[in-house]
């Protein structure tokens, strides 16, 4: 994540404020394409096991934006 910020906006995310907006964005749109590369691989298993439906996959979220940019 420290490389792709790097090359993204030209600075070291260790060395900005934690709450920095683009760092935050940055991490959470590391984490929704991990959770997109996810589902789409659990609905090819399924495709393959010849299930109708993936197993159901949840994520724990806070009530806010902000909160879950943090």
């Amino acid at each position: 994540m420290v490389e792709g910020f790097r090359e993204k906006h030209g600075q070291d995310p260790r060395e900005i404020d934690e709450r920095d907006p683009r760092w935050l964005r940055f991490r959470a749109s590391v984490l929704t394409d991990f959770m997109r590369e996810l589902r789409e691989r659990m609905h090819r298993q399924a495709r393959r096991q010849g299930r109708s439906r993936p197993p159901a996959l949840s994520a724990w979220v806070f009530g806010g934006e902000e909160e879950n940019l943090f």
